[in-house]
């Protein structure tokens, strides 16, 4: 329900879901093929895509060596509202 029928809520949803759920891009595609078969949103698919690989565990780490604080905060302000604008750009477009 949370995922399939309110396309802000699903799409937000998956985005931050995409954050401690990514574990690789081909080991997540029979993950989100179960969940489009029950129903989730395929622009919630597509934020849960963008979200995971941008907030990995070691891309993080390899960027908080490298950036200063505010580019950053730039870089995940970039990959959530990327996220979720091409969600919900997708979830539209039929």
């Amino acid at each position: 329900n949370v995922l399939g029928h309110n396309r802000i809520i699903s799409i937000l949803s998956a985005t931050l879901g995409g954050i401690p759920l990514y574990v690789c891009g081909g080991a997540v595609i029979p993950v989100l093929q179960v969940l489009r078969d029950s129903g989730m949103d395929k622009g919630a698919i597509l934020a849960f895509f963008i979200s995971g690989p941008g907030t990995k565990f070691s891309t993080l780490v390899a960027l908080t060596q490298t950036l200063t604080k505010e580019a950053f905060m730039l870089y995940l302000t970039i990959v959530f509202s990327g996220a979720v604008l091409f969600g919900f750009v997708y979830s539209a477009w039929r």
